[in-house]
């Protein structure tokens, strides 16, 4: 997903920084789109990860004007079956991330005057009908992980784009319906003026 917004944002001609776990992924991207995009490694729980990968961005384009957070993992199954470690996973990529990456790029956007931050969510149901798949009926697995950082994704959106109006910056939270894939996909995106 994190791409579909990479190759928007390079079609109206901006200046990009692809930022991922997954290296590979974010290269080929990169390199594929042109001149326009750069890819950096980012973990988005990395408090220094967020610190070096704003500093190229501005390096490279100056002050930054524009964050797409759409890391984002999902995990299946109870809260019997999910380890702490798995819990704790979700939430750090998914929240904290989050929360890093607006930290970070909060006074590069204060310097360009402005700007806009997207905070991908899901649009997974807080209430699935006696846990069944759709097709099939099947019993499925409910993701309780997911419903516990979409709101929270929601909140805080709403709480910054309320105390933060007054910078010039826009904030949205974009539910996406929710996918089966248990692996990251591309990561946030930055933009510079």
């Amino acid at each position: 997903m994190g791409a579909s917004h990479v190759r928007g944002f390079v079609a109206e001609g901006a200046n990009v920084v692809v930022a991922d776990v997954l290296e590979q992924e974010g290269w080929t991207l990169a390199s594929e789109l042109g001149d326009h995009p750069n890819f950096y490694r980012l973990d988005v729980t990395s408090e220094r990860g967020w610190a070096a990968t704003l500093a190229a961005a501005e390096d490279i384009f100056g002050p930054v004007s524009v964050l797409v957070n759409s890391a984002g993992i999902v995990r299946f199954g109870s809260i019997a079956e999910t380890e702490p470690a798995a819990w704790r996973q979700v939430i750090d990529i998914n929240l904290t991330g989050m929360y890093l990456g607006i930290r970070a790029v909060l006074p590069s956007m204060r310097k360009a005057g402005g700007g806009a931050i997207v905070n991908i969510s899901s649009k997974i149901r807080t209430r699935t009908p006696a846990f069944k798949k759709p097709k099939t009926g099947a019993p499925a697995k409910p993701n309780f992980k997911g419903w516990a950082t979409r709101h929270p994704n929601l909140k805080i959106t709403r709480g910054l784009a309320f105390a933060h109006a007054k910078n010039l910056l826009a904030l949205r939270s974009v539910a996406h319906p929710a996918t089966a894939r248990p692996t990251p996909k591309a990561g946030p995106a930055l933009r510079a003026s």
